[in-house]
């Protein structure tokens, strides 16, 4: 998992949820998904491999109940 964003304090989550993004990652990954879980922003592999952040792009859109 690489966290990218976190959510103000005070706001979380209400539940985990994770949607499907694409990328142009090099190092050959695949089923690259966004995840929010309580305060968290990341992205992950479905193969659970940790993103690289040495450049590139990702794109995709969650939507996520916050408490």
């Amino acid at each position: 998992m690489s966290q990218i964003l976190k959510l103000p304090a005070g706001l979380e989550a209400a539940f985990e949820v994770h949607c499907a993004a694409i990328s142009n990652s090099s190092i050959g990954l695949h089923g690259v998904e966004v995840q929010v879980a309580q305060h968290t922003i990341a992205l992950r592999s479905s193969g659970k491999m940790t993103v690289s952040a040495n450049g590139g792009w990702v794109e995709g859109c969650i939507t996520v109940p916050l408490v």
